[in-house]
């Protein structure tokens, strides 16, 4: 039932596992939630993964993968390729890996602090933003997601890919797996409707 609503092929040992979580995962939401399904956070999509992307671009990740739980969202990634020269050698002089992933959790508290720290910083700027930042990404992702009325479960993000797990409006798991740069559109259109407004 569940795996005909998958929008890409899943063919790898990986892409079968996360398959396999994803619909055991989505198969429990959905039978305890009838039919359909109520958004339970109280911000928007690209409000949330915008704050979380600019922790995240503090952390120097690029390369993680995102997981929600109800109002928490679970971050494990990998340090970028600009890695801090002395963070690499310091962890090596603790006789730690230098490039070992990183667990983070953020709470909605958390996020909420973000936001208003992010939102302080962009009043002084006020320049079009990087379609590049990590921020920027995931804000566009977040929006793209809104517009769907979907339900994040998950966000898989490589260096010039992202794969995307949601649950639809009636319940049903989606698949997406898209280049990052598909949703340039998207952003600039955003930025647009943006300019329109009294604040960003």
């Amino acid at each position: 039932m569940f795996a005909q609503a998958l929008t890409v092929r899943v063919s790898t040992p990986r892409r079968r596992k996360i398959l396999f979580l994803f619909c055991r995962v989505t198969h429990d939401n959905y039978t305890t939630r009838n039919r359909g399904w109520a958004m339970t956070q109280g911000r928007a999509y690209d409000q949330t993964l915008r704050a979380i992307g600019q922790a995240l671009e503090a952390q120097e990740l690029n390369t993680f993968e995102l997981r929600r739980n109800g109002e928490n969202y679970f971050i494990r990634g990998e340090p970028g390729r600009k890695v801090n020269a002395l963070k690499v050698w310091m962890r090596k002089w603790q006789g730690q890996d230098p490039m070992e992933s990183s667990d983070l959790t953020y709470t909605s508290q958390d996020i909420e602090s973000l936001d208003r720290a992010g939102q302080t910083k962009r009043n002084r700027l006020q320049r079009l933003p990087d379609f590049h930042s990590l921020s920027n990404i995931l804000r566009t992702v977040g929006a793209y997601l809104d517009m769907k009325g979907a339900h994040l479960l998950q966000v898989h993000k490589k260096e010039l890919t992202l794969m995307i797990l949601y649950q639809t409006r009636q319940g049903h798991p989606e698949i997406e797996e898209r280049t990052i740069a598909s949703f340039y559109d998207l952003s600039l259109q955003m930025y647009r409707r943006r300019q329109k407004k009294p604040s960003a």
